[in-house]
């Protein structure tokens, strides 16, 4: 065997071995990783424990600001990494959401689907002096960054319910019409990053401006309320205001 061949099948050895150590990397690569990157940011509310199989298909137990929320199963697309476009397709096992997150470029866009019970959301929300029945279903929902810019699109549904508020001293109960939060469709920036509420007006069958729900940086949420949707909690605004405009504003920090 001349000295071309052995060079030639000792290449080829190498590639096959540094193949086979690429697919067996554990898990625990992502869960050491998410760890590490988001210790000091807003993202540091996620966690993943007990990670399971491979880095390119894995599961590990997924928490929220301190909420369990079962299995996360993921898998990483072959053909997205040819492509220089990752993608990442994962499940939650103990739910009906699903999604994936694909770089492309400078953008990270993250889809969401499916549908929660509220009931799974009760310990992060009681941290906001809220309580809710009912179940949200996603619909397309992509939430694209790209620096500090974040662009909104697809449907947020909310079946309704009774729900318990809290603000300082003002308490209330409620029974709510269902809710329907749609992305805006704005070139501007801060237009993008909003979703703007309606609910169901079943004496007219139609759909009335309920508020919006817009998404800042560092974490932060601003929740306006129209007076379609303030009455629904006995709060009376003067007849000459229009309705439809925003008459109480919130601004929280979610993360």
């Amino acid at each position: 065997m001349t000295r071309r061949a052995v060079l030639g099948f000792s290449l080829f050895g190498l590639v096959v071995f540094a193949l086979a150590l690429l697919t067996r990397l554990p898990a625990s690569i992502v869960t050491n990783f998410l760890h590490e990157s988001t210790a000091s940011t807003t993202a540091s509310a996620l966690r993943l424990t007990m990670p399971q199989g491979t880095l390119w298909r894995g599961s590990a137990q997924v928490s929220v600001m301190q909420t369990d929320f079962g299995r996360l199963a993921w898998q990483v697309s072959p053909t997205s990494l040819v492509t220089l476009s990752p993608q990442l397709d994962w499940a939650l096992q103990d739910s009906g959401l699903s999604g994936k997150v694909k770089s492309e470029g400078d953008t990270l866009n993250a889809d969401l689907s499916g549908s929660l019970d509220l009931a799974q959301l009760a310990p992060i929300l009681s941290r906001y002096a809220i309580a809710a029945e009912g179940r949200i279903s996603f619909k397309d929902l992509r939430i694209a960054q790209s620096g500090n810019m974040i662009r909104l699109s697809g449907q947020v549904d909310w079946t309704g319910g009774n729900v318990d508020l809290g603000i300082g001293d003002w308490q209330a109960r409620q029974a709510l019409p269902a809710l329907r939060a749609e992305a805006a469709e704005a070139a501007e920036a801060i237009d993008a990053s909003r979703l703007r509420v309606t609910l169901l007006d079943e004496a007219t069958n139609t759909r009335l401006p309920a508020g919006e729900i817009e998404l800042m940086e560092d974490g932060w949420v601003k929740l306006g309320v129209t007076g379609h949707l303030a009455k629904y909690f006995n709060e009376s605004f003067s007849d000459a205001r229009d309705p439809s405009e925003i008459v109480l504003s919130v601004e929280e920090r979610l993360l």
